[in-house]
């Protein structure tokens, strides 16, 4: 005997919030919002810059955990960054129910 289940993925959205301008040698805080129509309290964000992860200074991806729908990360501003701009991206990533 078999029957068929359906799971259906649980959409989420993602609102990116972060400061227009940096000076290098300083710390800026990137916020991400997200919402699928409840509370958000699973998951985890990695931002990105031009595509490329942010990561700690052991040279590991930073994964910034989601609580009450709101992801905040202080990043410093490395001195190896030159005066251009930058596009900033934040991926959300979670097993629902976790």
């Amino acid at each position: 005997t078999s029957t068929t289940i359906y799971v259906n993925t649980k959409e989420a959205s993602l609102t990116l919030d972060s400061p227009q301008e940096a000076q290098i040698g300083s710390t800026v805080t990137f916020t991400a919002t997200i919402n699928d129509n409840n509370i958000v309290n699973n998951g985890k964000v990695v931002f990105k810059i031009n595509g490329k992860s942010l990561k700690d200074a052991n040279g590991k991806v930073i994964f910034v955990k989601v609580t009450d729908g709101l992801v905040t990360l202080d990043y410093y501003v490395p001195e190896s960054m030159k005066p251009k701009d930058y596009s900033l991206t934040a991926i959300y990533t979670s097993i629902y129910g976790s």
